[in-house]
Order: structure tokens, then C-alpha cells, then sequence
């Protein structure tokens, strides 16, 4: 029984890995424009799909093949967050300072817009990733197998706190981020270029989100629509941690994929309820979340 115990706190830890990967960016966004982004889902969908276009059909030219999946990786995710910038330049920034409610509403709408979008392009089918060359095999853990692409993803979740608290705390742009996020209009007020913060974060958001995308797309189904999930999920571990605060992004991956996991084994039948009823409690306890 410990043994199946502590097995599947490893996959509530991958899935809190993975789950951060996503949510990490989102935070970003929202500590310096205080954007709820729905459409980061979206993006994250999008860099599923550029991969497996990559993939197969290569780019300006080169057909990459299954064997150069990183390198396909790096290019689909570096479109998808040319993407991303676009829609911050020209959709977001213009409503900055509007009510919060019309950045919802569309980023709301961009979501729908990319469903229809993939749908269009790539069609309706699923597709079925497999990991890349010399991550296809499994190792035992309590006499079960565990993928080790699953543990490069927790390595990738974990260099990518590792660098963002670094960027955060020890740079002269972290130092430019948290003063934004702290006050923007003091910011600028002070000099501080607001315009370049945004584009910034939002760029490096947006590029985070992709990336994941092209991770799942190793290991998960990727079909239309698949950004749904994993933006509830994301917002979840947002709001357990506090809004705008890395560390609790983190923290609430974990406590997200550590409730699915166990959920799920323990009490299969009330996996969802089981989740949402500890975010519930944190909330109740912290409501502001357990970094604020």
C-alpha cells in the first residue's frame, strides 16, 4: 500500500511540474498587467501543433523528423510566441487601462477564435504524441514503470523556477518587474518604460505556454480544445498560491497535481470535487492564497 502511496505522489509531482511549466507564464502576465488571460490555454494548444508541424513537415525547407524533435521544439515555440506578441502589441495594449473585464472578454473570445482556428488548419483529428529518441523508455519505481521523459519534464519545471526566481530577484529587470507589478503607474511614473515590461513578460509568457505545448504533444493527445483543461487547472494553482506570485505558482502546481494524482487512485469517482475542495479550503483559510 506505501508503496502505490508514494508512486503516485512521483506522478502528483510530475503533473505539478508539468501544470507549473503552463501557469508560470500565466502569473507572469498577470503580475505586470494584471491580464486574466484566457486565451494562455490557447497558446499552449498552438505550440502542441506547431511542433507536429515542425515534425513532419520541417521549416523553410528542412524537414526536421521525429529525430530532431528539440530543435522543433525551440522553432514552434518561438512561433507560437512570435504569435503571442502580436496579439499583445496590437489587441492587448491598446486596452491596458480599460476596465478588466474587456481584457477578459477577449482573451475570452481569442480562445474560441484558436479552437476554430486549429480545427481549420490542422482539422478536427487527434493525434497521439510519442517522446523523442532516447526518451522512449521506462525505468521501475515501487515496481511500476515511469516514463523518463516524465522526469525530464520535472527537471525542465524545476530549472525554469530556478531561473525565473534568479531573474526576479537578482536582476535589474526583476528588480523593473516586481516594481511594476507592486504599482504600475508609480512605475511609470518614475521612468520606467511600461510598454517594454509588458511586451517583455508577455513574450517570455507566451513562449512558456508553447513550450509546454510541445512537451505535451510527446505525451499527450493533442487535439482541438486541449488548452481547456490545462488553463482551469492553471488558474486553480494561481488562485491556492496567490495571483501574480511565482513561488505560489509553484506551490499550487504541486498541490494540483499531487490532489489529481492521489485523487484519482483514492477516489476515482470524485477526482474533480476531491480538487476543487481543497482549493476551496486554502481559500477559505488563505483567501488571498497562500503567498499574499
Amino acid at each position: 500500500m506505501l508503496d502505490i502511496f508514494l508512486f503516485q505522489v512521483l506522478v502528483g509531482i510530475y503533473l505539478g511540474f508539468f501544470l507549473w511549466m503552463i501557469s508560470s507564464g500565466l502569473s507572469l502576465i498577470f503580475g505586470v498587467g494584471k491580464i486574466v488571460n484566457f486565451a494562455h490555454g490557447s497558446l499552449y494548444m498552438l505550440g502542441s501543433y506547431f511542433l507536429n508541424t515542425c515534425l513532419i513537415w520541417g521549416f523553410m525547407g528542412v524537414k526536421f523528423g521525429r529525430e530532431y524533435y528539440w530543435l522543433s521544439l525551440i522553432v514552434g515555440s518561438l512561433i507560437v510566441m512570435a504569435i503571442g506578441i502580436a496579439i499583445e502589441r496590437f489587441l492587448i495594449k491598446p486596452l491596458y487601462y480599460q476596465p478588466p473585464e474587456t481584457v477578459i472578454l477577449l482573451t475570452f473570445g481569442l480562445a474560441i477564435f484558436f479552437d476554430d482556428f486549429v480545427k481549420f488548419v490542422w482539422g478536427p483529428r487527434y493525434s497521439v504524441g510519442s517522446p523523442p529518441f532516447g526518451f522512449e523508455q521506462t525505468i521501475l519505481i515501487f515496481n511500476r514503470p515511469f516514463p523518463i521523459f516524465n522526469f525530464l519534464i520535472i527537471i525542465f519545471g524545476g530549472l525554469t523556477f530556478i531561473f525565473l526566481q534568479f531573474a526576479i530577484k537578482k536582476t535589474r529587470w526583476g528588480m523593473i518587474f516586481r516594481a511594476v507589478s507592486s504599482d504600475r503607474e508609480m512605475a511609470s511614473a518614475l521612468g520606467v518604460n511600461i510598454d517594454k515590461v509588458s511586451f517583455e513578460v508577455f513574450a517570455i509568457g507566451t513562449f512558456l505556454a508553447a513550450f509546454s505545448g510541445g512537451l505535451a504533444a510527446a505525451v499527450r493527445t493533442v487535439m482541438p480544445g486541449m488548452g481547456s483543461s490545462v488553463l482551469l487547472d492553471s488558474f486553480a494553482a494561481l488562485i491556492i498560491g496567490g495571483l501574480g506570485s511565482i513561488k505560489g505558482a509553484l506551490i499550487g502546481s504541486l498541490i494540483i497535481g499531487l490532489t489529481s494524482s492521489l485523487g484519482v487512485y483514492f477516489f476515482p469517482t470524485f477526482d474533480l470535487p476531491v480538487q476543487f475542495a481543497v482549493v476551496a479550503i486554502i481559500l477559505l483559510l488563505r483567501p488571498g492564497g497562500l503567498f499574499k
